[in-house]
């Protein structure tokens, strides 16, 4: 429905590319949120990744399923899809969650809601236990223009909006907390993104990692992205904590993303159309993840 409100223009310039259906059911099953664990998307557009959660695990609190985003366009949409849904205790608020909790002190006229504190005042803790997200990327900021707290934009004239939500996500995250965040490909590939990755490892424990085609968010960008799935370390390694000598991580290519190039789904033959009918093979990766885990005897 939000696709269909905001124009594609508006989506390039804020980086809005909104996620699928079926990736975020994928995501959903991958992460497999428990009845009392507090689920956030700090990023949630027209919050797909949320129902999807609430359609997948029936015993999931809605209370416990929080929504962020800047746009309050977004959260309005975000609402509404809820409501039809007949689920109307989600919450669901408009700010940016990429200001930390110091900077409406620092900078009182920018005005708005820190995430920690909404989540403080709504649930009565500031972490949470799982963060499913595919934030807006592509889109720059100016590092003279954040605060201290962002250790990735140190020393750099401008940083991603996408590598800020990671960061911004591991702070929101409780000690082992899950994530699952989809970036563009580069930011595990390029030489000149090598520091994220460092970082990456420092604070997380990497499980799996999964490449989406370049057509998987068509008709609105041919960007590769890759899904990350991790769990926030008890203490980062620089801090002196223990680490498996070897870490395997499951990488995974989706070779069949269930549109085509003009971003049109693509459904399986002699079948009705429905989201389960999309012709892609995301779940004979999350099949493959549950071996590895099982496998490797890994806590997930």
């Amino acid at each position: 429905m939000l696709e269909c409100i905001v124009s594609e223009s508006d989506q390039a310039a804020k980086g809005q590319f909104f996620t699928p259906r079926h990736v975020a059911d994928f995501i959903i099953r991958m992460l497999s949120p428990r009845p009392k664990e507090i689920l956030l998307d700090p990023a949630c557009g027209s919050g797909m990744l949320l129902l999807s959660a609430l359609r997948q695990c029936p015993n999931l609190r809605e209370e416990n399923c929080v929504g962020f985003d800047y746009d309050d366009k977004a959260i309005r949409v975000a609402r509404l899809l809820m409501y039809v849904e007949g689920r109307q205790h989600c919450c669901f608020e408009a700010l940016d969650a990429l200001k930390p909790p110091s900077i409406s002190d620092r900078f009182p006229e920018i005005g708005g809601s820190p995430a920690e504190y909404v989540l403080r005042r709504r649930l009565g803790e500031s972490q949470v236990d799982m963060i499913a997200t595919n934030p807006p990327f592509s889109v720059f900021v100016d590092s003279g223009s954040l605060p201290d707290e962002y250790v990735l934009s140190k020393r750099r004239g401008r940083v991603l909006r996408e590598v800020l939500f990671l960061e911004r996500c591991e702070r929101l995250l409780k000690p082992s907390g899950k994530l699952a965040i989809i970036l563009p490909s580069r930011v595990l590939s390029s030489v000149r993104d090598r520091y994220i990755r460092e970082w990456l490892y420092d604070r997380f424990r990497v499980y799996g990692i999964v490449s989406l085609p370049n057509t998987m968010f068509q008709p609105y960008t041919e960007i590769q992205t890759d899904i990350i799935f991790a769990r926030k370390r008890s203490r980062p390694l620089s801090a002196g904590a223990s680490a498996e000598t070897h870490e395997k991580v499951m990488m995974a290519i989706c070779q069949q993303s269930g549109k085509d190039g003009r971003g049109n789904l693509l459904y399986r033959k002699n079948q009705r159309r429905s989201t389960e009918s999309v012709r892609h093979d995301l779940n004979d990766i999350r099949d493959a993840f549950q071996r590895f885990v099982s496998d490797e005897t890994l806590e997930w």
